[in-house]
């Protein structure tokens, strides 16, 4: 809403929705209910922030974030704040390279030293 108030173009700006759920239902309904708040069709990439522990569960959430691609209100999917071995499930030869990540964000700081590909020696 603030977009269309501002007068800026929707084809000038990138928006990337973060979203986060335990399951695929629940995630269903965040997704639905954050594009509804800020007043939204369609975002450029639709970011998983968090990913879950198992790969049947990843890939139950990950699923559903395709479905927003399938169904247009997604150009693009993303993760943050995840592993080696959960980007290899969600970058499989088994899915189209279309659904892989396209976005990959992961926490760089000082205070944080990560962990998601390297152990620290």
């Amino acid at each position: 809403r603030g977009l269309q108030r501002s007068g800026i173009s929707r084809d000038e700006v990138f928006i990337n929705l973060k979203v986060a759920a335990d399951s695929a239902l629940e995630l269903r309904s965040v997704i639905a209910i954050s594009m509804r708040e800020w007043g939204l069709g369609a975002v450029d990439c639709l970011m998983l922030h968090r990913a879950p522990a198992r790969s049947e569960a990843l890939e139950e959430i990950w699923a559903v974030l395709e479905g927003e691609v399938d169904a247009g209100r997604a150009k693009m999917l993303g993760v943050s704040n995840v592993t080696a071995e959960q980007l290899e499930v969600l970058a499989s030869r088994r899915r189209p390279e279309a659904m892989w990540p396209a976005l990959i964000q992961l926490k760089c700081s000082v205070f944080h030293q990560g962990g998601y590909f390297a152990e620290p020696d």
